[in-house]
């Protein structure tokens, strides 16, 4: 953190409006000063903080994407006030998203926002959240609030089958690299960690109801 400031969790709700500072009770990540009211930045010097998320390992395969709400009352320009999401791996950090995708800011209320982390797929990373006000002008804003950060996958992986996944029956795991399972038609499909493919069958009127594996 510099200049006296953090991220921290708050329950704030507008006295004039009505209106909370987050979309899932009972609180949002917060930075600027609670302690004000009405909240701002405004300390009379540069202020800012990271924080992040704890380490997680993301998917192999698919889309995968980091979703959240975001409440932005800061000044508009990308120069001052940055606001950015990271993706880091072992200190390296990318970035993901600023500001700037928002719209209109002050936003107002709650915009729902997205960045694309499918770069990442099968690491394990931690998200960042960054706020630099760059200057001590023009901070009387109310600052920034975060909440309902969300990781989706759509699950979806490349394969072989022109036809759609087979019904099957029976699998056996031996691996985290190493899979077979088995179905209706004489389904016969193996796994490497990264894809399924189908593998011969002695006859396609054969339904196999179950198997077993045993890693040698």
């Amino acid at each position: 953190s510099v200049g006296g400031l953090s991220w921290q969790v708050v329950s704030y709700v507008d006295p004039l409006t009505g209106n909370p500072r987050y979309t899932s009770a009972p609180g949002a990540l917060y930075f600027g000063d609670p302690s004000k009211s009405p909240p701002n930045f405004d300390t009379g010097a540069i202020v800012g903080s990271s924080v992040m998320s704890p380490a997680f390992t993301l998917p192999k395969t698919g889309k995968t994407t980091v979703e959240f709400q975001a409440f932005v009352d800061t000044e508009a320009g990308s120069s001052y006030d940055v606001l950015n999401v990271d993706v880091d791996v072992n200190g390296a950090r990318s970035m993901v998203w600023s500001k700037e995708q928002v719209g209109a800011i002050p936003t107002g209320g709650f915009v729902g926002s997205e960045a694309d982390i499918s770069t990442w797929n099968g690491k394990t990373i931690r998200l960042v959240f960054t706020f630099d006000s760059v200057d001590s002008i023009a901070n009387s804003g109310e600052g920034i609030y975060i909440d309902d950060v969300v990781v989706n996958s759509d699950c979806s992986g490349s394969t072989e089958f022109s036809f759609g996944f087979p019904t099957l029956f029976g699998m056996d795991v031996i691996s985290e690299s190493r899979a077979y399972a088995v179905g209706l038609g004489g389904a016969i499909v193996t796994y490497d960690g990264v894809t399924w493919k189908s593998a011969e069958t002695l006859s396609a009127s054969t339904t196999w109801n179950g198997m077993y594996g045993v890693d040698q």
